[in-house]
């Protein structure tokens, strides 16, 4: 998953510049490059609804959500099985890890 703020640093790379020190973002050109090269960084949103935040983070296979820092309830979508986001994990217990790791990650 790659975000906006990755815009600037591969157009930099992709033209031959040096990419400047203290961006949030990274190059993807090595995925422009190889589309099955390793790619770890999770991409992160947030949105205001109904007058309280929702924040996300999304990783290759999960996206976690944590609406009003969790107090307005809390989601987990499996992409390999769920393109739809149609069936909240967060509360089975089977997925219990994979929450923990997600939340970590967007904290």
């Amino acid at each position: 998953t790659v975000e906006l703020t990755d815009l600037h640093p591969t157009l930099a790379d992709a033209a031959g510049l040096a990419i400047p020190k203290g961006l949030d973002g990274a190059s993807v050109l090595p995925l422009v490059k190889d589309p099955k090269a390793k790619w770890n960084r999770p991409a992160f949103t947030q949105v205001r609804r109904n007058g309280y935040m929702g924040r996300s983070v999304r990783d290759e296979r999960y996206r976690y959500v944590e609406w009003d820092d969790g107090k307005k309830g809390v989601q987990l979508f499996d992409y390999e099985t769920d393109h739809g986001e149609l069936k909240n994990l967060a509360n089975d217990p089977k997925h219990a890890a994979t929450v923990a790791a997600m939340k970590a990650k967007l904290k």
